[in-house]
């Protein structure tokens, strides 16, 4: 499935709708380019990608990177996006996993002094868990852009 299908199916159900006519309307497009970009005769564009993760409230760069691999058509040029996008991924994996190892999750350290809190299935506790694993990734994503 290409990167552009599966945003829109995840604006579907960010959006709580089913429909590509109502996801093309929330995006300020016309019907016959979200059937474009259904179809796979198109891919989004960068200024779409950033309006989609917007909304999606998701980091762009990898989105970027993927977009970029996919749409690229001479065998060199999506390489070298593929080879990109997994050094941005291994290396994000490795960066989260050492910042877990020295800092801890102080999402633990919040949910402890919460008596109200029942860890780990706790909705209060997953929220606050995904925002911390968020902030870590985008911290990632911004020393990596100024590297």
């Amino acid at each position: 499935m290409s990167v552009t299908i599966e945003l829109i199916d995840k604006l579907k159900e960010s959006l709580g709708v089913s429909s590509d006519y109502a996801v093309a309307k929330a995006l300020g497009i016309t019907t016959q380019r979200m059937s474009n970009y259904r179809t796979g005769r198109n891919n989004f564009d960068n200024l779409m990608v950033f309006k989609v993760c917007d909304i999606l409230q998701i980091d762009p760069g990898e989105t970027l990177v993927r977009i970029n691999a996919e749409r690229s058509k001479r065998p060199a040029e999506k390489q070298a996006w593929e080879e990109i996008l997994k050094k941005i991924t291994s290396t994000a994996a490795a960066l989260v996993l050492v910042l877990q190892g020295l800092l801890g999750s102080p999402v633990d350290a919040i949910a402890s002094q919460d008596q109200n809190v029942n860890r780990p299935n706790d909705v209060y506790y997953v929220k606050l868990r995904r925002r911390w694993w968020r902030w870590i990734i985008e911290a990632w994503l911004g020393l990596v852009a100024f590297a």
